[in-house]
Formats: structure tokens, C-alpha cells, sequence
């Protein structure tokens, strides 16, 4: 009764949609890709897409700032 309670909240809650003909075609040229190797790791992917770190400076603490830390 459990798996049913699930299987029909599921199937409300997140209905099963049919993919167009252009996202099947679109997949089909994606899975021909995989095959014939044409495809990069996940690594490489992120290391041409993520922005370069920005450089942190150290920030310096004037020598007020410095003496009123210590007491």
C-alpha cells in the first residue's frame, strides 16, 4: 500500500512528459558525440568554464588598529 501511496504521489506531483522531436534528435547527436569521443571529463569542462580566482591581498592592520587588538 506504501509503494502505491508513492507510485501515485509521484506520478501527480511529477507527471511524465514526452521529450519533442528536436530534444530526441538533440540527444541522439549527443549520445553519437559520446561514441565517436568527442567529449571532455568534467574537470576539464569546469577548468575552461570557471573564472580565474581573484588574488586576495592581505590586508594590513595600522599600528592603532594593532595595539588596540593586543589589549
Amino acid at each position: 500500500m506504501f509503494r502505491e501511496a508513492l507510485r501515485v504521489y509521484f506520478e501527480t506531483r511529477y507527471p511524465a512528459v514526452s521529450p519533442a522531436k528536436a530534444e530526441l534528435a538533440a540527444l541522439r547527436r549527443g549520445r553519437a558525440a559520446y561514441r565517436r569521443g568527442d567529449s571532455v571529463s568534467l574537470g576539464e569542462f569546469l577548468s575552461h568554464v570557471a573564472t580565474p580566482a581573484r588574488r586576495t591581498s592581505s590586508k594590513r592592520l595600522s599600528k592603532t588598529s594593532a595595539r588596540r587588538s593586543k589589549t
